[in-house]
C-alpha cells in the first residue's frame, strides 16, 4: 500500500498594505477622494465697438466734468456763467480805469501845455517878437518842464539863445530916428513897430498873450 507524504501546510504573514515580495500580484491600493477642483473660470466678456465707442465717450465726458468742476472750485465760481458775469464786470471796470488814465494824461497834458504857453507870454513879451507864434515854435522843443510842477525850468536861456541864433525872429532894439522936422519917422530898414518893409505889426508881440487867452477860454469851455 503506497503511503503519501504529509504536505506541511505553508503560512504567510499579512502586513497590512505592505506589498508581499513574494506575492506576484500584490492587491491594489483603495480608492482615495479625487483632489478638490476650482470653479469653473468665467468665460471672457467681449465688447462691441459700439459698446467701446460708448464707453470711451463716457469717461471722457466724465473727466471733462470732473476737471471743469475742480477749476470752479479753484477760481471760487459755481458755473461757465458765473465765470463769465465775473469777467465781464472786470472787463468793464477795467475800461473804464482805462478812460479815467487816459482822460487824466490828456488834462494833465493840456494843463502842462498851458502852463508852457502862460510861461512863454510872460517871458517873451519883454524880447518883442515879430510873431509870439513862431517864436514860440522855435523856442518849445528846446524847453524843459519840472517832471512834478511841470513848471518851465529854462525859458529864459532858451529865449536868449533862440535871440542870439536868429535875431530875425525880434525887433530891432536901435531907437528910431527923427527925420526932418522931428517928424519922428522911422529909419530906413528900421524893425521897430510900424518899421521894417514890409512893416512890422505893433501888435505882434501880444499874439502870444492872446493865443494863451484864446486857449484857456477853449479850455473852461
Amino acid at each position: 500500500m503506497k503511503l503519501h507524504e504529509k504536505v506541511k501546510p505553508t503560512f504567510r504573514l499579512r502586513l497590512g498594505n505592505f506589498q508581499y515580495f513574494s506575492d506576484p500580484n500584490p492587491p491594489v491600493d483603495p480608492p482615495q477622494d479625487p483632489p478638490p477642483t476650482d470653479p469653473p473660470a468665467d468665460p471672457p466678456v467681449t465688447y462691441t465697438q459700439e459698446q467701446l465707442d460708448t464707453q470711451i465717450t463716457n469717461a471722457k465726458n466724465a473727466a471733462v466734468t470732473q476737471a471743469k468742476a475742480d477749476l470752479y472750485k479753484k477760481l471760487g465760481v459755481e458755473s461757465l456763467k458765473d465765470l463769465q458775469d465775473r469777467l465781464g464786470a472786470a472787463k468793464t471796470k477795467e475800461e473804464a480805469d482805462a478812460t479815467l488814465r487816459t482822460s487824466n494824461e490828456t488834462l494833465t497834458s493840456e494843463n502842462n501845455s498851458l502852463k508852457t504857453e502862460l510861461a512863454f507870454v510872460k517871458a517873451a513879451t519883454s524880447y518883442k517878437p515879430h510873431d509870439a507864434d513862431i517864436l514860440f515854435a522855435t523856442v518849445k522843443p528846446l524847453l524843459q518842464a519840472d517832471p512834478d510842477s511841470g513848471e518851465i525850468t529854462n525859458m529864459k536861456e532858451v529865449l536868449e539863445q533862440v535871440k542870439t541864433d536868429k535875431p530875425f525872429l525880434f525887433m530891432s532894439e536901435e531907437p528910431a530916428g527923427g527925420g526932418q522936422g522931428g517928424g519922428g519917422q522911422q529909419k530906413p530898414g528900421s524893425t521897430a513897430p510900424g518899421g521894417g518893409n514890409p512893416p512890422a505889426s505893433k501888435t505882434d508881440y501880444d499874439k502870444g498873450a492872446e493865443l494863451a487867452k484864446r486857449r484857456s477860454q477853449a479850455q473852461q469851455k
